[in-house]
């Protein structure tokens, strides 16, 4: 039997705790770059990609939790819509790939933007995957998704 159609009772606890855990690792995440660049550190391409994402992710888990709390429909329920919304970035279409060669005018500023554009939707795509795939883990979060 999987996780979609398991008859376990939801388990309300084990989810707030996923939350609290998410929240503080990605937080520590972008703390960790960002005081880094405040301090005038240089950071890899690999570095701002991390951070970004665990910015995202943190902010995702974090309006997660309110909404559950705002609305009252309990971790489980507010899981189950989330992860609905977010799986929309997972299969967003990207916009064109901006090349360097025949940009048609385009200043260097433009074309960074452009490229910075797509790579901040491509950050959106792994940080929904990481999202969905750390909320479908959660065996309560299976058994709500069914209903």
């Amino acid at each position: 039997m999987n996780d979609y159609t398991s008859p376990h009772v939801p388990d309300e606890p084990s989810l707030k705790a996923l939350v609290r855990q998410q929240q503080r690792v990605n937080k520590d995440a972008t703390i960790r770059v960002t005081t880094q660049l405040v301090h005038g550190y240089r950071i890899s391409s690999q570095e701002l990609c991390d951070a970004l994402r665990a910015n995202l992710l943190l902010r995702w888990w974090s309006t997660l939790a309110r909404y559950g709390e705002q609305h009252g429909l309990g971790m489980v329920r507010a899981m189950a819509k989330f992860s609905f919304w977010v799986s929309s970035y997972r299969t967003r279409r990207l916009g064109d790939n901006p090349t360097t060669e025949g940009h048609g005018g385009a200043t260097d500023e433009e074309l960074a933007l452009a490229h910075l554009d797509c790579a901040l939707e491509l950050i959106r795509r792994a940080a929904a995957r990481e999202f969905l795939a750390k909320a479908t883990a959660s065996p309560s979060a299976g058994t709500e998704q069914a209903q």
